[in-house]
């Protein structure tokens, strides 16, 4: 037995264990409990759910019914048990199988294709591959033989007929891709090496980087070009790389949890999806030159940036703590605040020396003697404040400049 807690209203425990209720008066109160407590649905185990499916009178009506409830996005096991349990009735079969391939939830999709190709249920091939047969401008059921096709990128791409099926439909998977956009195109690339579309033309110095970014990275990468896309921020951003790049292919200098950092021996383009903060670039001459733009869904939220600098390498001059001390003083100075916890730590890592001084000199008064001799900036941009519009920030800087040891 095990107690389960309701959240809503009173406090109420129930010990459900359900080979205890086989007498018809009991079976009653179990069914309402679970109908009226979608909770308790999604907790039960798939044991209990054979045991409910085979012996309730309308255990069988409830499963079907909660579907959505109950099988979460990696419920592989309860899926197939209970897709096992509906073949023998088609009208239940074609109920569960209705249910899983309109859902929204994409993963939930792949699931359902997943479970019924390792079944090798005789209705996977007329259900699932002979739509996806079908002439593409066949409009003939469009919306689910669009998710089939989505869904096929999340598995089994070793089948070639599959994959003659994906790339007839490249195209029409691209625009109808909220995400993935990129891995589309990677993929058709990788199925044929000759693929020549007017959208691997567009993309193409995309895709030139994309499969070098680490696998655990390569969603969230996706995500991010994709909503610069959603947002008809491409044209923008095509245009810019291919004037900057002169013909060069995009080389991936770095990729982390939140960024992806593209260069050439020019340019560095950086791509993030999250910010410490979105209210960048400030001006300053201890900033690396550079042009950030923010990119906004419908609701004005930032959901992505896109960020040039100019690429500087790095040299065989030191930059010492004393620099760095002095670059902390001129940056309170100038009443700005960083942020950044590597950079109070006094670690080089996010400096680089600017290649000469001539654009400072012309664009600022003041400039520090010492500066014009190591002229060292930070690249990394994304923890800068105004004074006084972090104060946390603020005493963390002020704290590192006193605590700073020669």
């Amino acid at each position: 037995m095990r107690d389960i807690q309701k959240n809503e209203g009173d406090i109420l425990y129930v010990e459900v264990f359900l080979p205890n209720y086989q007498n018809m008066e009991f079976q009653d109160d179990i069914i309402n409990l679970l109908k009226n407590n979608s909770f308790l649905l999604a907790q039960l185990k798939t044991d209990e759910l054979v045991y409910l499916w085979e012996n309730y009178s309308e255990g069988k009506s409830v499963i079907i019914n909660f579907l959505d409830v109950i099988i979460l996005e990696h419920d592989y096991a309860k899926l197939k048990t209970i897709i096992s349990l509906s073949m023998g009735v088609k009208e239940d079969f074609l109920d569960i199988y209705t249910q899983m391939a309109k859902n929204e939830n994409i993963s939930k999709r792949v699931l359902l294709i997943d479970v019924l190709l390792d079944l090798g249920f005789p209705a996977t091939e007329e259900l699932i591959i002979e739509p996806m047969r079908k002439d593409k401008n066949n409009k003939n059921n469009k919306e689910l033989e669009r998710n089939h096709i989505f869904d096929i990128l999340e598995y089994r791409m070793d089948d070639t007929e599959l994959q003659t099926i994906f790339l007839n439909h490249l195209e029409e998977l691209f625009h109808s891709a909220i995400h993935e956009k990129i891995q589309i195109l990677s993929l058709g690339m990788e199925l044929n090496s000759n693929l020549s579309t007017e959208l691997v033309d567009k993309y193409g110095v995309l895709l030139s980087y994309y499969n070098q970014i680490p696998s655990e990275n390569q969603k969230w990468a996706d995500e991010v070009i994709s909503n610069i896309i959603n947002n008809d921020g491409e044209e923008k951003l095509l245009l810019d790389i291919k004037e900057r790049l002169k013909n060069e292919k995009l080389i991936l200098k770095k990729s982390g949890s939140y960024s992806i950092v593209l260069g050439t021996k020019e340019w560095v383009l950086k791509l993030c999806r999250e910010r410490i903060t979105w209210k960048i670039p400030r001006k300053s001459f201890l900033l690396n030159d550079n042009e950030f733009e923010t990119v906004l869904d419908n609701n004005g939220i930032p959901i992505a940036g896109i960020e040039w600098q100019e690429f500087l390498p790095i040299t065989d001059k030191k930059i010492t703590k004393d620099l760095i001390y002095k670059y902390l003083i001129e940056f309170r100075n100038q009443n700005l605040t960083i942020a950044d916890s590597t950079i109070l730590a006094y670690n080089p890592q996010n400096f680089r020396f600017l290649k000469d001084t001539s654009k400072v000199k012309k664009e600022y008064q003041n400039v520090p003697e010492w500066f014009l001799e190591n002229p060292v900036v930070s690249i990394d941009i994304d923890a800068i404040y105004e004074r006084g519009e972090n104060e946390e920030a603020d005493k963390a800087m002020d704290e590192a400049i006193s605590n700073f040891k020669k």
